[in-house]
């Protein structure tokens, strides 16, 4: 059976087809390219016979997903929803369900490639931080602005614009203008943030649409999955 994976997050769409237990490769759009077209287009083309979501969006895509499996004569998608426990991984939240599906997910698909204590981050519109230990229990977490809320909240009330600004690359140093000092105060404020929770000899497993180049600014181990959330909703198609 071919089932179709959604990771729908604040900025991004991104799917993968899983096919015979198998995931292929991550795709993506941008919320401003995502349409019910579009979205049509791409389960379409899939060939898939269900759809299976993780969405931190709200309600209403969710309603625009099952009009659009209604019209192409595929089952009722499928919506992914914080447990308190489940896969070896239990949730450390008073109210399991105000955990970030996303947040849950990660730590579902990394327990599932690591029987070790580890951290998970996040890096995407927010930066999140959650430590699970080798039992399997989560331990909490911590969520900060990701680096591009971060200079948005800056340049907010200043004739600046951070449309064509890109992170810096690898190294931090001590900049001569403003907007490039404040590329620099940010990434190193992100980077900063994981040296200082993470132990330097835990396992870290990073995701997000930041990680790959927030991984050159940490001197340390790190293993790069960028598409553990999607892996996390393959653990529940799997098993349906």
């Amino acid at each position: 059976m071919h089932k179709l994976l959604f990771d729908i997050g604040n900025t991004r769409l991104k799917w993968a087809l899983l096919k015979d237990g198998i995931m292929l490769q991550q795709q993506g759009l941008s919320h401003d390219a995502v349409n019910d077209d579009a979205i049509s287009e791409i389960i379409a083309e899939s060939g898939c016979e269900q759809l299976y979501v993780a969405n931190v969006t709200g309600v209403e895509i969710e309603q625009r997903l099952r009009s659009i499996a209604r019209q192409l004569g595929i089952s009722e998608p499928v919506f992914i929803r914080t447990q308190s426990q489940a896969f070896d991984v239990t949730n450390a939240y008073d109210e399991p369900q105000r955990l970030g599906v996303d947040r849950w997910l990660a730590m579902v698909a990394t327990r599932s490639i690591c029987r070790q204590a580890f951290y998970v981050i996040d890096a995407g519109s927010a930066v999140t931080i959650d430590a699970v230990d080798a039992h399997g229990q989560h331990l909490g977490g911590l969520i900060a602005p990701g680096f591009r809320n971060m200079m948005n909240a800056l340049v907010h009330n200043t004739n600046l614009s951070t449309d064509e600004w890109a992170p810096p690359q690898q190294v931090v140093v001590l900049e001569n203008n403003t907007q490039q000092a404040m590329l620099g105060g940010c990434a190193a404020a992100v980077a900063g943030l994981i040296s200082q929770q993470v132990p330097d000899d835990a396992r870290l497993f990073l995701t997000g649409g930041d990680a790959d180049w927030i991984a050159g600014l940490l001197d340390r181990d790190y293993e790069l999955i960028e598409e553990l959330v999607l892996l996390g909703v393959a653990r529940y198609a799997e098993v349906a």
